[in-house]
């Protein structure tokens, strides 16, 4: 399963998905503000969560990223 949140702020919704999706799932935060982008990351490696990917981006406007 793949999850895409869409406005993530700081990754809480993102890894609830995380959990539901499990690890042979994905979950893809997208949010336009950088220092969310950074924070959730930060977040994400600090509880060695591997199954979700935080990226910089916003609705309407073409990907700079690609699901890894």
């Amino acid at each position: 399963m793949r999850v895409l949140d869409v406005g993530c702020g700081s990754g809480d919704v993102t890894f609830l998905a995380s959990e539901l999706v499990g690890p042979s799932g994905k979950v893809i935060g997208a949010d336009q503000a950088l220092s969310a982008v950074q924070r959730a990351t930060e977040r994400a490696q600090a509880r060695q969560i591997g199954n979700v990917q935080f990226v910089k981006g916003a609705i309407g406007t073409k990907p700079t990223w690609q699901l890894r």
